[in-house]
Order: structure tokens, then C-alpha cells, then sequence
């Protein structure tokens, strides 16, 4: 709170909101979690892979110099799923051109266009047809009579020789890029990224041909063991530490937080054929800079924070709420935020598109919130691909649903505070007795006397243990002396208990003289 409050954001307050209150302590606690790891596998290096190295490269650095720990290095390391995919391919084997075609057949968003640029195939009459149909969509579709997939795979393999000396090429650039750009041993480097398969440290190891000291993900889910047999991952969200199935939320839903933690610097593409394999870098973002910058500045200053406090690490256990709530309860402004926020895969398309959409809002709600939530928490799948937060957009169509729906609006303290006015004024009573003398009448007692109403008894069940108390100038009675006064209305100032204290009131007013008395409650 400290963090976010004593400093201030230059155009994005949610998004600096969302770096100082949420992500900067989970990501202090990942920092620490990443240097520990370092440090027990002997490793005096860490490599960041881009994007994510944009974020945790300098946050890492800051946690070594507030740690004094100064014989590792921290490096960012460009490479990405599409940059690695090519070079990583075993070109030797009998059946490289089926694996792959495989494998690119199941990427999400993988169009017959990009289909053509990988296999540097020439335009034609079919990629003018179909150039933005899926790949994985191209089997149940025809061109000039022939199933498009067997067409496409036929042109694509009269191409395969050109394909492997291009794959052979791609090998070569990485290796140098690595050479003149990194230069460390890669068995004593640890390799940091964000998650959730790990397949590009997977990859690098088979371009590499050689095991790094660690393989660290911020969070894993089970694409990991893919490649058990080879390649080996520790994770700070893992089997161990993960609650309510948050790996499979984050898994099913990157997009909630990859703008943020990759910042807004391009993907990386590929490596320039000169001297030092320069990286090919996508198009910056400039959509998400600001939102970038601002939640940036947020962890930061969460960072100094807590280091000019004293504070020691944090225990993942400690975050774990954290994350949940941000995942499954996202606020309304967090969510709107999302409205403005462009995300950019790391593989096929280079396109950016936008997170949350007005045509991802028109679906919910012609599906209706309640059913699109019901049929969401059984299936975590649900338009997977079309919709990338549905927790951001039921909050966008109905504020309080998904509280409600986990019964927390019964902490909703304010809300129920107007309501009860609501009820008050809707009822024209200006003289009763209250019921409840804790919190919520301390909050309920502002609007009452604002709006010139007059409480004659305040009534606890406290009074009937406790000596004489009062709470707010007003003396807390037992109901049974109210009664006895000639108490005749009632107000509930509860929430959580109404239904227990309305049936107390109902028992004893039976048992009174002057009979049952008129109540109201939430």
C-alpha cells in the first residue's frame, strides 16, 4: 500500500496500481526464488529470455545488488518459440517433414499465410483464397475440388529440400548469435522464462546440443513434460505450491498478464545472417508502452519499497493469494484496462490483437453471464482462443457476479450500507431500534443521522454478558430490555447473521406483551 500510494503513475494508474499491489511482491518473491535456484545449481550466469527479460532481467539485477550477492550475471537472451522452433529441428532424422508439419498444425493461430512464408513457398491463386484460414482449419476445406490440407502439404513438400537448407541456415545464425552475444558456457547458465511449457529452453538445449545448469519457469503446467526425458524444469508455481488449479488458469489465460511481463518490445523473429546473428526483432507495441511504463515504475517502486523497510524474502505461499485473486476477481478497472492492452504471440502470426473486445462482450452476454460462467468453471476451455479472459469480461458485464457467486458479498460492506438506507427511506421509517452494534453500524450510523433519522435503541446480544457499554454515544441494551421500553421497529444492521437475528427477534417479541414487531434487514 506504501508503494502504491506514495508514488504515482504518468498516464496508467491501474497499471501502476496493478505492478506496486499485485505483481511486485509476487515477482520479488520469483526474483529471490530465481537467484536461490542460481545459486544451489553453481551457475554464474542468467539468462533471461525475451520478451520477459524486458521485466525480469533488471528486476533480478535489483534483487542481486539488494542482496550483495556479485558473482552472478544477468544477461537477456533473445529467443522465442518461433526464433528456436526452426533451428531446433533435427534435420537428420527420416521423418523431420511429417513431425513438423504435425507440430505446426496444431499451433493456435497459425494461418495458411504464415504456412507460405515458412515454407518460402511463391503467392498463388490458393494462398489468395485462404491466406487467413487456420491450419489446424485447412483439413475440412476444399480448393478446386482437393482437400486444401493434402494441397497444401503436397506444394510444401516439393519444397523440402529449400526448407532444409533454410532450417540447416537458421541453426547456424543462432549458434553464432549466442557465441557473440552471450558467450557463457551454457551448462553454467540458468535460463529464466516465464512459462508455461518451456518449450523454448527445450529447444535451445537441442540447438545447443548440450544441458544448461537450470531450466526456471514462473509458472509450469503439463506441456513441461513433453520433454521430461531431456530437458528439466523447475517451477515457482508447481505441483507443490499451486491452489484452486491456478497453473491451469494461468495456462488456459496468458494473455491476463503476458503484456505486462513481456513489456512492449517486439517478439523475436530470427537471426540476421551477419557477422554476430543479429536478432530480428518484431514491432515494438507502442499500443501497451504506456501501460507498460507505468506498471514497470509499479514493481519497482514495490521493490525499494520493501528493501528500504527491511524486509526479507517473501514465501511463495505468501503471493499465492495474490495471484488467485487477481486471475479470478480481476476489479472493473483492471479489466477495462484490458480493453487497451495488445498482446503479440511468440509464434506463427506476428499480428497483435486485442486482449478484451467489444465482439468478446457481445458473446457473454448473449450467452448470459450466469450460463457462460456455469459452463466455464466445467469446462476451463470454454472458447479458448476467442475469449482470452472471461473472468475480465463477466466482471465487465456484471461488476459483482463472480463476488457473489463465491459468497463474498457479504463483506461488501458500503454496498449493503446504501442499500439499507435504500430500504429505510422506501419504508418512511424515522424512529426504531437497531440490531447489530459492530462494524457495520459504525458505517450504517453516518447516513442515518445524515438523513435526519433517529435510532431510540441500539440492541447487541453483548449487552446480555458484558456490563454497560456504548458504541457511538449510543448505550448497547439487550433486546428483551427493548422490548420492555417499548421497542415496536426493528432495523437489522447485519449482514452474515440477519436470518438468526430476525428469528431471535421473531421468539422474543412472541413472549412480549406488546406482541411482534415490524423488521427490516438486507
Amino acid at each position: 500500500m506504501l508503494s502504491s500510494t506514495h508514488f504515482k503513475a504518468r498516464s496508467e494508474p491501474i497499471a501502476f496500481s496493478i505492478g506496486s499491489l499485485v505483481w511486485g511482491p509476487i515477482l520479488l518473491s520469483f526474483s529471490d526464488w530465481v537467484i536461490d535456484k542460481t545459486i544451489a545449481a553453481g551457475s554464474a550466469c542468467i539468462l533471461c529470455l525475451m520478451r520477459e527479460a524486458e521485466v525480469f532481467a533488471p528486476l533480478i539485477e535489483t534483487r542481486l545488488k539488494q542482496r550483495n550477492v556479485s558473482n552472478i550475471n544477468v544477461k537477456k537472451l533473445y529467443a522465442s518459440r518461433k526464433s528456436t522452433f526452426w533451428p531446433s529441428i533435427n534435420i537428420e532424422s527420416d521423418t523431420w517433414f511429417e513431425d513438423l508439419l504435425y507440430i505446426l498444425v496444431q499451433r493456435r493461430g497459425y494461418t495458411v499465410d504464415d504456412f507460405y512464408r515458412d515454407f518460402l513457398l511463391k503467392p498463388d491463386g490458393m494462398l489468395q483464397s485462404h491466406a487467413e484460414v487456420l491450419l489446424r482449419n485447412a483439413d475440412g476445406l476444399y480448393y478446386q475440388g482437393q482437400n486444401l490440407l493434402k494441397q497444401l502439404t503436397e506444394v510444401a513438400r516439393k519444397n523440402s529440400q529449400t526448407v532444409k537448407q533454410n532450417i540447416a541456415m537458421q541453426k547456424e545464425l543462432f549458434i553464432r548469435y549466442y557465441a557473440h552475444n552471450i558467450g557463457d558456457n551454457f551448462e553454467n547458465c540458468t535460463v529464466v522464462d516465464l512459462g508455461n511449457g518451456g518449450t523454448i529452453q527445450h529447444q535451445i538445449e537441442l540447438i545447443l546440443n548440450t544441458k544448461s545448469a537450470a531450466n526456471l519457469l514462473l509458472y509450469s503446467s503439463q506441456r513441461i513434460y513433453r520433454y521430461a526425458s531431456t530437458t528439466h524444469y523447475r517451477s515457482f508455481l508447481d505441483a507443490k505450491t499451486d491452489v484452486r488449479d491456478l497453473r491451469l488458469l494461468f495456462s488456459r489465460s496468458p494473455e491476463c498478464i503476458e503484456p505486462f511481463l513481456v513489456g512492449d518490445c517486439g517478439t523475436t523473429l530470427g537471426y540476421e545472417n551477419d557477422e554476430v546473428g543479429s536478432p530480428i526483432v518484431a514491432d515494438a507495441l507502442v499500443e501497451n508502452s504506456n501501460s507498460v511504463q507505468d506498471f514497470m515504475c509499479g514493481v519497482e517502486k514495490y521493490f525499494l519499497t520493501h528493501y528500504e523497510l527491511g524486509f526479507g524474502c517473501i514465501e511463495i505461499q505468501q503471493v499465492i493469494p495474490i495471484l488467485y485473486r487477481y486471475i479470478q476477481f480481476p476489479t472493473k478497472d483492471e479489466s477495462a484496462l484490458f480493453t487497451r492492452i495488445f498482446h503479440q504471440d511468440n509464434f506463427g502470426s506476428n499480428v497483435a490483437y486485442p486482449i478484451v473486445t467489444a465482439t468478446q462482450l457481445k458473446d457473454v452476454e448473449q450467452y448470459g453471464v450466469a450460463n457462460f460462467h456455469l459452463e466455464f468453471c466445467q469446462n476451463f476451455k470454454l472458447k479458448i482462443g476467442k475469449i482470452h479472459w472471461p473472468q475480465a469480461i463477466i466482471t465487465l458485464l456484471s461488476e459483482k457476479f463472480l463476488i457473489k457467486q463465491s459468497g463474498f458479498m457479504s463483506m461488501d460492506t458500503d454496498n449493503n450500507v446504501l442499500s439499507l438506507v435504500e430500504r429505510l427511506e422506501t419504508e418512511k421509517w424515522t424512529h426504531f431500534s437497531v440490531y447489530g452494534a459492530g462494524l457495520f453500524f459504525e458505517k450504517l450510523l453516518p447516513y442515518i443521522e445524515k438523513a435526519d433519522l433517529h435510532v431510540e435503541f441500539l440492541i447487541d446480544r453483548k449487552a446480555e454478558v458484558c456490563d454497560q457499554y456504548t458504541v457511538s454515544g449510543y448505550e448497547v441494551i439487550s433486546l428483551d430490555t427493548a422490548l420492555k421500553k417499548g421497542c415496536k421497529r426493528i432495523l437489522i444492521s447485519s449482514f452474515a447473521y440477519k436470518d438468526e437475528i430476525s428469528r431471535i427477534i421473531y421468539e422474543q417479541s412472541q413472549k412480549s406483551p406488546q406482541g411482534i414487531v415490524e423488521v427490516l434487514s438486507l
